[in-house]
C-alpha cells in the first residue's frame, strides 16, 4: 500500500510541475525545451536576446587580397660558385599569398580586427612555405572610460612615424591619445617570449609616439622615444637599446600632396614635397660575448616634385656602421623592425633571403644610399616607374672598398578593374668593388604579378 501511496505522490508531484511549466513563455522551437520533470526558472530571471537582436548590432566587414607573382632571378651570386650544389645561382618559381580580414565593429564602441594570412613558393629556391598564419587579432575599445582614449590589445601593426624606425606586426597593449592636433600613442610589445631553461630571445619592445598635422599647409610632425630590452640569461647583462626619433614632411607649396615615408611620391599629388629625420640611438648591447656601449644614429632627406602626370624625386640615407677603431663602442644602426625598404627590387629580394644576405651582408645597417626616382601616368589606369640607387658602406677597414653597388630598376602597373591589378618589374644590380670577391656579374630580378583585392 505505502508504494502505492509513493507512487501517487511522484505523479502527483509531475503533474504539478507540468502544470506551472505550462505558465512560464516557451522558448522558440528552434530552442531545446528542458524535460516537463526540470524545475523552469522564472521567464524573468533568465533573458536570452532574439538572434535577429543581436545581429543588427555587429557590423561585420570580411576583405583580402589573394596575390600571384613569378619571379625569375639570374646571377644572384654574381657569377660565382656558391658551393651548395643546389643551383641556386638562377631560379624561377611562382609566389602565392592570401590574406582575409575580418572587422566586427561590435557596440559601445568596441571593434574586433583579425587578419589571416597564407603564403607559400611553388618550386623556390627556399623553403617559403608558411600554413595558415595569424597575422593580426586584436581589439580597439574606444572612449574608454567616458575618456577620448582608445585601448587596443592584441596582435596589431605598429606604424608609427614614417616607419624608418617602428614598422611590424606585435603582440602589444597600446594606448592611443588624442589633443588636437597632436595625438600620443603609448605602447608595450613582446616581441619573443623566453621558454624555461632555454637560452632564447625575450625581447620587450616600449615607447611613446607623437604626431602633429597641421592642416594648411599640410606639415606632419612625428617625434618618438623607443626602448628595446633584450632579456638575456647568459650573459646576464641584458641588452638595451634606446632610440630618439624626429621625423617631418610637408607641401612646401601648400597644395595637395604628401610623401608617405621612405619610398617615394604617389602619382597625382600636387606640389613641391620634403621629408626627412633623425634617428639617435644609445645603450648597451652585446658583441661577440662582450657588452660594449651603444652610439648610432640614421639621417634621411627626400625632395619631390609633382604634377598631374607624374612626380620626380631626389633621396638620401645614411645608417651607420661600426667604426673598427672603437672596439668598446658599436656605432651600428639597428632598426626595430624586420624589413627597411628603399624602393629596390634586387636588393630587397637579397635582405629577404637569409642565405643571400649572409654573403652580402647586412642592408638594413652601415649603408649609405642615394637615388632618383621617376613615376608617370601616361594613361588612366597605368602606372610607370623609373628608380636609381646607388649604395656605399657606412665604414669599412682601412684599406677596403666601400662601394656596394649600383641598382636600376623599371616597373609597370596597370588597374585591369577596380579590384585587379596586374604588375611587371625588373631589376639590375651591379655589385660594387666591396662585392668583388663574390663576383663581379650584374644581378637580374624579372617579375611578373596580377593581385585580386576584395
Amino acid at each position: 500500500m505505502k508504494y502505492l501511496m509513493i507512487f501517487a505522490l511522484v505523479c502527483g508531484l509531475g503533474l504539478a510541475a507540468t502544470a506551472e511549466a505550462k505558465e512560464v513563455p516557451v522558448a522558440p522551437a528552434r530552442v531545446p525545451v528542458a524535460p516537463a520533470r526540470v524545475p523552469v526558472a522564472p521567464a524573468k530571471e533568465v533573458w536570452v536576446p532574439p538572434v535577429e537582436e543581436v545581429a543588427d548590432e555587429v557590423d561585420i566587414k570580411i576583405g583580402g587580397a589573394v596575390r600571384v607573382r613569378h619571379l625569375n632571378w639570374s646571377d644572384m651570386f654574381f657569377g660565382a660558385s656558391t658551393g651548395t650544389g643546389t643551383g641556386r645561382e638562377n631560379e624561377a618559381w611562382l609566389e602565392t599569398r592570401t590574406r582575409l580580414l575580418m572587422e566586427a565593429d561590435l557596440a559601445n564602441d568596441v571593434v574586433v580586427v583579425a587578419r589571416l594570412s597564407n603564403e607559400r613558393a611553388w618550386g623556390g629556391p627556399v623553403a617559403r612555405e608558411f600554413d595558415v598564419l595569424l597575422d593580426w587579432a586584436y581589439i580597439t575599445m574606444a572612449n574608454v572610460a567616458g575618456q577620448p582614449i582608445d585601448l587596443i590589445i592584441g596582435r596589431q601593426p605598429i606604424a608609427l612615424g614614417d616607419s624608418m624606425q617602428i614598422d611590424d606586426d606585435f603582440d602589444a597593449v597600446r594606448l592611443s591619445i588624442p589633443f588636437e592636433p597632436v595625438v600620443v600613442d603609448a605602447f608595450f610589445a613582446k616581441i619573443a617570449d623566453a621558454r624555461m631553461g632555454r637560452l632564447v630571445p625575450d625581447d620587450d619592445l616600449m615607447g611613446f609616439h607623437v604626431v602633429y598635422e597641421h592642416p594648411e599647409p599640410a606639415i606632419t610632425v612625428n617625434m618618438g622615444y623607443y626602448e628595446l630590452i633584450d632579456r638575456k640569461t647568459a650573459p646576464a647583462v641584458d641588452d638595451r637599446i634606446r632610440s630618439m626619433a624626429i621625423s617631418g614632411s610637408g607641401n612646401l607649396l601648400g597644395l595637395v600632396g604628401d610623401i608617405p615615408g621612405i619610398g617615394g611620391l604617389g602619382i597625382g599629388d600636387i606640389g613641391l614635397l620634403v621629408s626627412g629625420g633623425m634617428i639617435f640611438q644609445t645603450g648597451d648591447v652585446t658583441i661577440r660575448g662582450t657588452p660594449v656601449g651603444l652610439d648610432a644614429d640614421a639621417l634621411y632627406f627626400e625632395i619631390g616634385a609633382a604634377m598631374d602626370m607624374g612626380a620626380v624625386s631626389l633621396r638620401w640615407a645614411s645608417l651607420s656602421g661600426d667604426d673598427p677603431a672603437t672596439p668598446r663602442t658599436d656605432e651600428a644602426f639597428r632598426p626595430m623592425f624586420k624589413d627597411v625598404d628603399f624602393g629596390t627590387v634586387v636588393v630587397n629580394e637579397i635582405k629577404d633571403d637569409a642565405f643571400l644576405a649572409a654573403r652580402v651582408g647586412a642592408l638594413n645597417t652601415n649603408l649609405n644610399l642615394w637615388g632618383l626616382g621617376f613615376k608617370a601616368s601616361p594613361m588612366p589606369g597605368v602606372g610607370v616607374s623609373l628608380n636609381y640607387i646607388d649604395f656605399t658602406r657606412d665604414a669599412v677597414a682601412p684599406r677596403a672598398s666601400d662601394d656596394v653597388g649600383t641598382e636600376l630598376n623599371f616597373g609597370v602597373r596597370y588597374a585591369l578593374t577596380e579590384v585587379v591589378t596586374l604588375d611587371f618589374t625588373m631589376g639590375r644590380f651591379a655589385p660594387g668593388a666591396a662585392l668583388a670577391a663574390l663576383g663581379t656579374k650584374t644581378a637580374h630580378l624579372t617579375r611578373i604579378g596580377a593581385e585580386l583585392s576584395f
